[in-house]
């Protein structure tokens, strides 16, 4: 019997030590098992401030309508920040050259910053206002928010001229010499990202031949429905639709050629779809307070490309960029506005900034 249990105490013990040796063997056979689990280890956690977020100081470098891209004092590369649900609340909209306060929260590091979001963007404390620029050049293309000129320097600048207020004596036919005035740093001929004031022609003015006024001189009150280089398409009051040549007219728009805004046309002959029936006159505001008295604004038909809780982007069917701040919009939609919606906006003016407060969003499908 003590033999008996004498062996199994042995065999016990032979295997234990087994076991142990295959352990070890194991361990020493997968060294990766233990490094990685010393790596993980190891990994650094964020900080309380960087999970808390704060603010970044920067001056405006570019903006696509969802990513702004800012220069901060000392960092070497320029930092982008995805708006996507902030709030922009920048007296003068969103101008390159301007120096703006991005709040933001979660984790951010330099030269990344992908994991903050954006809460605000907002004016800086110290900030000096932009000065006003003006340059000249030669008619190249008008759209109801956009202009084409040509420079002396032979550079092809398209501007976004929403809300840019038209003073012309001599029309706008093509290779007109007129001067843009704006706010903002253009790069180049970049000009995507300014306010553009006022397009003009005042300092090129030949010596008029002394106007003749015919007796068959008419008026038209109409809405302003689009603007083709020098072609206005508008709407009388009982729906009808006209084409006009203002190659020579003189136009006086406080808020530009925008879509849906109410004017009055002189001309003589007669109005119709073939411009050559006619000749314009002059192009002025039915009331140089109010673009369009019915909606309270003007409009812009096109494709949203961006659209946060606060910030919509959209681009325009004539190719301009126009960024909106969404509070208290009237939204006429089966659904919430989305990326990739064709809708047409009712927008209130603002001479000072290139950031707009819609007031009504409906599908431009349901337009007549």
């Amino acid at each position: 019997m003590k033999k008996r249990i004498w062996l199994l105490s042995c065999v016990f013990t032979i295997l234990l030590c087994g076991c142990g040796n295959s352990e070890q063997t194991s361990a020493a056979q997968n060294p990766r098992v233990t490094e990685a689990a010393q790596t993980e280890t190891a990994a650094p956690t964020p900080t309380e401030e960087e999970k808390a977020g704060g603010e970044v100081t920067g001056k405006i470098l570019s903006f696509t309508g969802s990513i702004l891209s800012l220069q901060v004092e000392g960092e070497e590369n320029s930092v982008e920040f995805e708006i996507g649900d902030g709030k922009v609340e920048c007296q003068n909209g969103i101008l390159a050259g301007e120096v703006v306060v991005v709040s933001y929260e979660g984790e951010r590091k330099k030269g990344d910053i992908t994991k903050a979001k954006v809460l605000e963007v907002s004016d800086a404390l110290k900030r000096e206002e932009l000065e006003e620029t003006v340059i000249a050049g030669q008619v190249q293309a008008v759209t109801n928010n956009t202009l084409t000129i040509a420079t002396e320097e032979n550079e092809s600048i398209t501007f976004i001229t929403t809300g840019a207020k038209y003073d012309l004596m001599q029309g706008l036919a093509l290779d007109n010499w007129v001067d843009v005035s704006y706010k903002g740093e253009r790069a180049g001929n970049n000009a995507r990202n300014l306010k553009v004031l006022s397009v003009t022609d005042k300092n090129y003015l030949e010596e008029a031949e002394e106007e003749v006024v015919s007796e068959d001189t008419q008026e038209m009150e109409a809405t302003l429905l689009s603007v083709q280089n020098d072609i206005f398409t508008v709407q009388d009051d009982e729906g009808e639709q006209y084409q006009f040549s203002a190659n020579h007219a003189k136009i006086s728009l406080r808020y530009g050629v925008l879509e849906d805004s109410e004017i009055i046309l002189t001309y003589t002959g007669k109005a119709s779809a073939d411009v050559s029936s006619s000749e314009l006159k002059s192009v002025v505001d039915k009331d140089p307070n109010v673009v369009n008295e019915e909606t309270g604004g003007f409009s812009v038909t096109g494709t949203i490309m961006v659209c946060g809780d606060h910030v919509l982007t959209l681009m325009s069917n004539d190719g301009a960029q126009i960024t909106c701040a969404m509070e208290n919009a009237q939204i006429e939609l089966s659904k919430e506005p989305a990326l990739g919606d064709y809708v047409k906006i009712v927008v209130k003016p603002n001479k000072k900034s290139n950031v707009y407060q819609v007031l009504k969003i409906a599908s431009a499908f349901s337009q007549d």
